[in-house]
């Protein structure tokens, strides 16, 4: 039987995981992301 802390892992590291490729693929951006957010 499938727990459900168990069903949730995959789509939450499958989504973790696509975050940080995209934050990867572009770090400029991210990295004027995070200094907007400190700044507001």
């Amino acid at each position: 039987m499938v727990t459900l802390k168990s069903a949730l892992a995959k789509p939450y590291a499958k989504w973790v995981t696509k975050g940080m490729h995209l934050r990867a693929l572009d770090p400029v951006k991210a990295q004027q992301r995070v200094l907007s957010d400190l700044l507001t």
